[in-house]
């Protein structure tokens, strides 16, 4: 049985942001397209674009990115990338602790060099 899309409009996705270190984009430097869409935004999504929120509007029905703001300058705060780093940890730890996954790493690091024209 196939799954039926009905989803229809956008999402606007505000990424956590440190605002100490954003630099918020102004509607003057915005693309046109990304000036329509911003129009079409609620005053409270506009406010937190202007403010400079990483912010990612997706096309519901074809799931595909329209535009983003604000992500050239998107610096998440401190706290949810240490949050992020204890949810992976228990995954790296657990690859090298494999001899086979450390070995293939190593391997892995090589071929970057040499493709980079690194000689170690």
């Amino acid at each position: 049985m196939k799954r039926q899309k009905n989803p229809q409009g956008t999402m606007v996705i505000f990424l956590e942001t440190d605002l100490k270190k954003s630099k918020p984009v102004s509607p003057e430097k915005m693309s046109e397209f990304q000036r329509q869409i911003f129009e079409k935004m609620s005053e409270t999504e506009r406010q937190k674009v202007l403010d400079g929120y990483g912010t990612v509007v997706v096309d519901m029905e074809s799931e595909k990115t329209l535009c983003k703001y604000n992500m050239e300058h998107y610096f998440p705060p401190k706290h949810a990338i240490e949050s992020f780093a204890r949810q992976i940890l228990p995954d790296i730890e657990e690859f090298y602790s494999h001899e086979e996954n450390r070995r293939e790493f190593e391997e892995w690091k090589k071929q970057q060099d040499k493709d980079k024209g690194i000689d170690k």
